[in-house]
Order: C-alpha cells, then sequence, then structure tokens
C-alpha cells in the first residue's frame, strides 16, 4: 500500500500502479511521443523560417530588379532627349549633301546641299595656260552672294533662262520641305514618348499610359523615316548641274567633253546634318524597341495574364503575412 501523507494512510491503487510494469511502458510512450512531437515542430519551425527568408529574398530581387527597370527607363529618357536634340540641329544646318567635280581648267567645283540653300565653290587652275572660257562660265554660279544660293532664288533664275531645267531645280526645292515639317513633329513624339514612359514608371504604373508611350515612340519613329526617306526621294542628283549651267551657256560641248568636260570627283557626299538625321532616325528605331521589351512595372497588372512568378509570389506574400504577420516580413 502506498502512503498517502495528507490522509495519513497507504493508498493501496497507487502503489499497485507504480508497482505495474505496464505503467511504466505507458509512461515511456508518452514522453517518446512527446519528443517526437517537440522535434517535429522544431523541423516545422525551421522549414518555415527557411521558407521565409526565401520569399524575402525574392522580394529584395525583385525590388533590386525593379530598381534596374527604373534606372533603364530613364536611360531611354535620355535617349529620346538627345534624338530629338539630333532631329533639331539636323535642320539647323546647311551640310545635307556634298558633291566635287574637277575639269581642263578648273581645280575643283564643289555644291554643299542644304535643305533650302546650295552653296557653289568654285576654284579655277592658277597655273593653267589653256582655254579658260569653262571655269570664266562657270564663276557666275559661284560668284553669287559668294556662292550662296536660295533654292527658291536658284529655282527662279535657272527657270527664267531655260526651262528644260524647271523639273530639277523644283524638286531641288520642294525636297526640302518633308524634314521641315516631319523632323519637328518627330522631336515632339520623342519629348512626349519620353515623358509619358518617366510618368509611367516614377509617377503612375497604368498600361494606358504604358501604351501611349509606346505610340508616341512608334510615330516618332514613322515621321522621321517618313521625313528622310521623302527628302531623298525627291531631290534630284546634282551630277547633272554643271552639264545644264553649260548649256545654259551655249557650251554643252565642252562641259560634257570626255577630255575637257567635268569629272565627279569621289567624296563621302553625306553632309554633318545627313549624319545627324540617319543617327536620330536609328537611334529611334532601337530606342522605341527597347522601350516596347522594358518588364512590366511591379505594381502594373500583366496585360496578358501570363506573369505567372509574380502572381505566386504575391499569393506566397499573402499567405505569409497571414501566417506569420507583417512584422517578421519586414524584418
Amino acid at each position: 500500500m502506498g502512503y498517502d501523507p495528507q490522509m495519513g494512510q497507504f493508498d493501496a491503487q497507487s502503489f499497485a500502479m507504480q508497482q505495474d510494469p505496464r505503467s511504466f511502458a505507458a509512461q515511456h510512450a508518452e514522453a517518446e511521443l512527446a519528443a517526437l512531437e517537440e522535434k517535429k515542430k522544431a523541423k516545422e519551425e525551421a522549414s518555415k523560417k527557411h521558407d521565409v527568408e526565401h520569399l524575402s529574398k525574392k522580394l529584395r530581387s525583385g525590388a533590386r530588379d525593379h530598381k534596374d527597370n527604373q534606372a533603364c527607363a530613364r536611360t531611354l529618357c535620355l535617349w529620346a532627349l538627345f534624338n530629338g536634340f539630333l532631329y533639331g540641329i539636323a535642320l539647323m544646318g546647311d551640310s545635307w549633301w556634298y558633291v566635287q567635280w574637277h575639269a581642263m581648267s578648273i581645280d575643283h567645283m564643289s555644291i554643299t546641299l542644304g535643305l533650302f540653300n546650295v552653296k557653289v565653290d568654285i576654284k579655277c587652275k592658277e597655273t593653267y595656260v589653256g582655254d579658260m572660257k569653262l571655269c570664266n562660265m562657270m564663276k557666275k554660279w559661284g560668284d553669287h552672294d559668294n556662292g550662296q544660293w536660295a533654292t527658291s532664288e536658284l529655282r527662279d533664275t535657272m527657270c527664267s533662262e531655260m526651262k528644260s531645267t524647271c523639273s530639277t531645280v523644283d524638286r531641288l526645292y520642294y525636297a526640302g520641305w518633308p524634314p521641315l515639317v516631319l523632323f519637328p513633329a518627330a522631336a515632339v513624339f520623342e519629348c512626349m514618348s519620353l515623358l509619358l514612359l518617366y510618368f509611367h514608371w516614377h509617377v503612375k504604373p497604368t498600361a494606358m499610359i504604358r501604351t501611349l508611350a509606346d505610340k508616341c515612340g512608334v510615330m516618332s519613329s514613322l515621321c522621321g523615316a517618313f521625313g528622310f526617306v521623302a527628302w531623298f526621294a525627291i531631290k534630284p542628283w546634282l551630277t547633272g548641274l554643271p552639264r545644264m549651267w553649260g548649256e545654259m551657256a551655249g557650251q554643252m560641248g565642252s562641259t560634257a567633253s570626255v577630255f575637257t568636260g567635268f569629272k565627279e570627283t569621289w567624296t563621302i557626299p553625306m553632309g554633318w546634318c545627313f549624319a545627324a538625321s540617319s543617327f536620330a532616325l536609328v537611334g529611334t528605331f532601337l530606342r522605341v524597341i527597347s522601350q516596347h521589351n522594358l518588364p512590366f512595372h511591379v505594381d502594373e497588372p500583366d496585360p496578358l495574364g501570363l506573369d505567372e512568378s509574380f502572381n505566386l509570389l504575391e499569393e506566397a506574400k499573402k499567405e505569409v503575412e497571414r501566417t506569420y504577420g507583417t512584422q517578421q516580413m519586414a524584418a
């Protein structure tokens, strides 16, 4: 019998349970079960802690990717500003196309073509002792205002002296209008595209603003391309101008002669204005492609529903916040 201090007597039942071998087995099983539960609980806690750390790492990685995308968007904005600047300076100069010739008594004669201006430069051979009539005949065009001609003035002069030249000089005059109209439009669309792109990535990331930015970029590239191609298509080849001037002076034979006539000198015909417009056009196309391939903003819903990784990440984030609270996530 077991002794109970409070009762002052032995408890036979408790004493019997203590002496029963099966009670020791039950106690041992309960202890082992408790140890297994503690071990399982510790393992689950470690697994959950690992999941939280892994999710936090993904969130930090996503934040870094978003910062990189914002930096790319700012770079594209600066690129758009540079393209607009190139369109502007292409209109400010008169060095679009350059052609040079030499002849029997002419050391060199060059024509520099702008949108609405033509520069004629003639230099005769100082040591030539033969007939100088070819050089003297061309001096009329080089001596006028130091060789500077407005295309409208050149058109009026040549058309009044010989009607057959009107079609050529008309094209020379009208070729300058497409770039004059379309290049500023291209620059304006570039500026609108950069403003919308910046607003999308830093202020309000909506699909509408992103679409408008892309469309403005496409319109800029189309305006630049149409202006550039139209100028190149309308502009006449300048090779025939010296022969026209010789025909107007009654010396068609001497200007077209194989031995004494004009022979074109090989040069790079593109002027710096042409190069600036070319760089602006190519830069606009490349920038629009890069802008279109930018990832979606993290706060912008995927319109195609294909961003499964982002959706899963958001669901996991909500689940962890619901289970552990926002304080642990912030930590």
